[in-house]
């Protein structure tokens, strides 16, 4: 997998055709080799800078999932729950419906439902 990963440098580097104070870079891999740090994305290096100059690496997970797909099967993933819905959820549980049933009457994924009950019921 992945990841974006921001390099901040202690004096301006070459990257992009100009000389930058710190890169951005896809990669999945991180290597350093002869004092060089080499970012890698599928086996290709992407990116190759002097040790010496990074002052910080910052990694950052790229977005592997869309909420607008996830809703094609729930629809109100990632929407703020309503006063309504959480008086559904526990009248739902309380009568023993199974996760996966109320997460289908919710519009909402089973990890949502579970999430919630835990913070409604304090657990």
């Amino acid at each position: 997998m992945s990841c974006m990963i921001r390099i901040r440098f202690t004096t301006p580097q070459q990257h992009g055709g100009e000389r930058a104070t710190q890169a951005e870079v896809e990669a999945d891999r991180i290597r350093i080799d002869d004092g060089r740090l080499l970012l890698l994305l599928d086996g290709a290096v992407q990116a190759d800078f002097p040790v010496t100059a990074v002052s910080e690496i910052d990694l950052r997970s790229a977005k592997t999932y869309s909420v607008e797909k996830i809703r094609t099967a729930h629809p109100q993933a990632y929407k703020a729950w309503t006063a309504e819905e959480e008086r559904l959820l526990r009248q739902l549980h309380d009568s023993g419906t199974a996760i996966a049933e109320i997460a289908e009457k919710l519009g909402r994924q089973p990890g949502a439902i579970r999430s919630r009950l835990k913070r409604l019921l304090g657990r």
